[in-house]
């Protein structure tokens, strides 16, 4: 039986097992706040009680649930309850489920529920409960399987809070501000099945906090992780089955993170994963990994390998990858794996899945493999090399001879001119023979070797009075036809392109020019030469038997 009136103004039947009184159903209530054991005194088999937004917001000091040995249930959610002493739940030795969530609880006391020896759901949720909770706070509640802290400003949770929950399968820590979690906190928990710590601050998790247990899920989505807490998991007895790691700060999957984790499902989704190392899933027995909506634009051609022979489910959906010819093994790879979840394309294919944007991709990468002509203009120049042979100039010195005296004197003359010539297409040097004159007693040769490599020759004459010099000069320049096949050359050497050709016959003219002037300087010194030749072959050395007064050395120009 059930009712909706307040049972302090009517007598309700004694063997009543439900109860709930709404909201406005008492007035005494709303204005006192107040639970009295007198209201209930009489309700001996009563199972469950509803005072769910009743506007409790305080019981009696005494017990107030002494006179119902069999309840079961009891909810008193969306009150406003803001604290109880110990004595609070005298009475209840057979109470189950307590639900004071949603009230303005701001603190728990030392075995705040040391009396509901055989309570298995305590929620305690959405309350104000900021204080550090005593370690003891949950002593006695043996059998208890679940209980939910979530929605509460604590943030600091002990590393012994939990132990007296030998039975605790459920814990629900969610949406808290926690921003570590202790060393062994959740250790030695055979039974702990489920964790939730999603939505609150945690960087850092201790490597110790799951020793000895064997969890179906962990969450700790919504957090600030920047690295997979992979030796928490690995200190555990078995790895949780289901990892949920979604929404964090994680960038990369390293290839020890995953190293030797066997679980059903591991969610990295909504993390900034931009790098996947090779080998990262080497070695891993996962059913499921959520990999969507990261920031992954490619995997290394190295996994190719473990996602050929796995089976795993992979989802890279909501990513935007990069669908170039670098990705084009793996989309291959998504035509014959159906456990694969393709990713979606961005740039060129956006909003195309990399699976279906394998043809074109194929086709494109095909297309830019481009085999790059590259074009070499060859531009011949000429090179004229003037070379002057050796000349030898042979002087013959006769001495005169005469009674008194005998007189020896030597004379040397060296002229070295030097000219070099700078143009933007060569550089020339001039080297200019010296001339060497020696009159001794006795007969001398001088002998003057000249090599020239030049554009610009350059002539040095010398005459003594004393001496004859005889020069013969043989230069070989190069030919038209020589000057005209090197600017063919020149020309001809990038026949592909119209504009390149003009460019470049552009580009010759100054060596042509250069040439030519060479060749007619060339020929006028040469014509030079052989009038000069011409002239001292009339002219005989007058050798005189007589001695001067005085040796002298003079220049005559030609």
């Amino acid at each position: 039986m059930c009712g909706s009136i307040c049972p302090k103004d009517v007598a309700l039947p004694a063997n009543i097992v439900y109860l709930r009184v709404d909201n406005g159903t008492c007035d005494a209530w709303a204005r006192q706040g107040t639970l009295r054991p007198e209201y209930f005194g009489t309700y001996n088999d009563l199972k469950v009680l509803n005072l769910t937004q009743a506007h409790v917001d305080r019981f009696q000091p005494v017990a107030m649930f002494t006179s119902m040995p069999n309840l079961i249930e009891l909810y008193l959610s969306h009150n406003l309850i803001r604290s109880f002493s110990a004595t609070a739940w005298t009475g209840l030795s057979s109470l189950e489920h307590l639900d004071l969530s949603y009230n303005t609880i701001i603190g728990l006391v030392a075995q705040s529920f040391s009396k509901l020896i055989n309570l298995k759901q305590l929620n305690l949720s959405n309350n104000k409960i900021a204080m550090q909770i005593p370690d003891t706070a949950f002593a006695g509640l043996a059998q208890l399987t679940t209980l939910a802290l979530s929605n509460n400003p604590i943030s600091n949770i002990g590393s012994n809070i939990f132990q007296p929950l030998v039975n605790v399968e459920t814990i629900q820590m969610n949406n808290l501000t926690l921003t570590n979690i202790s060393n062994g906190l959740l250790s030695n928990l055979k039974s702990l099945r489920t964790v939730d710590i999603s939505g609150n601050t945690i960087s850092s998790v201790a490597n110790d906090f799951l020793t000895g247990t064997t969890l179906d899920s962990l969450d700790l989505s919504n957090n600030v992780l920047t690295s997979i807490p992979s030796d928490a998991f690995k200190n555990s007895a078995t790895p949780p089955k289901v990892l949920n790691l979604a929404h964090n700060k994680i960038t990369q999957i390293s290839s020890t993170d995953l190293k030797g984790i066997t679980a059903n499902r591991l969610d990295l989704s909504g993390n900034p994963i931009t790098a996947v190392a090779g080998d990262a899933f080497d070695g891993t027995s996962i059913s499921y990994i959520d990999l969507s909506n990261t920031g992954l634009t490619s995997l290394p051609n190295a996994t190719e390998a473990w996602l050929k022979g796995s089976t795993s489910t992979i989802d890279l959906t909501s990513n935007n990858w990069l669908c170039d010819c670098t990705s084009l093994w793996f989309a291959r790879l998504l035509q014959t794996k159906s456990n694969i979840k393709s990713p979606t394309c961005t740039g060129k294919y956006s909003g195309t899945t990399l699976k279906d944007a394998r043809s074109q991709l194929e086709a494109d990468c095909m297309t830019t493999t481009t085999t790059t002509t590259t074009t070499t203009t060859t531009t011949t120049t000429p090179t004229t090399t003037s070379t002057t042979p050796t000349t030898t100039k042979r002087t013959t010195t006769t001495k005169p001879t005469t009674t008194s005296t005998t007189k020896a004197t030597t004379t040397t003359a060296t002229q070295k001119p030097t000219t070099v010539l700078t143009t933007t297409t060569a550089t020339s040097t001039t080297t200019t023979p010296t001339t060497k004159t020696t009159t001794t007693p006795a007969t001398t040769t001088a002998t003057t070797s000249t090599t020239s490599t030049t554009t610009t020759p350059t002539t040095s004459t010398t005459t003594t009075t004393t001496s004859s010099t005889t020069s013969t000069t043989t230069k070989q320049p190069p030919t038209i036809a020589q000057q005209s096949q090197a600017q063919n050359q020149a020309s001809s050497g990038n026949s592909q392109s119209a504009s390149s050709t003009t460019s470049d016959i552009v580009q010759m003219m100054p060596i042509v020019l250069a040439v030519m002037t060479t060749i007619a300087l060339c020929l006028a010194v040469a014509g030079l030469i052989a009038g000069c030749f011409l002239c001292k072959k009339t002219n005989k050395i007058q050798a005189t038997s007589f001695q001067p007064p005085a040796m002298k050395l003079s220049w005559q120009p030609v």
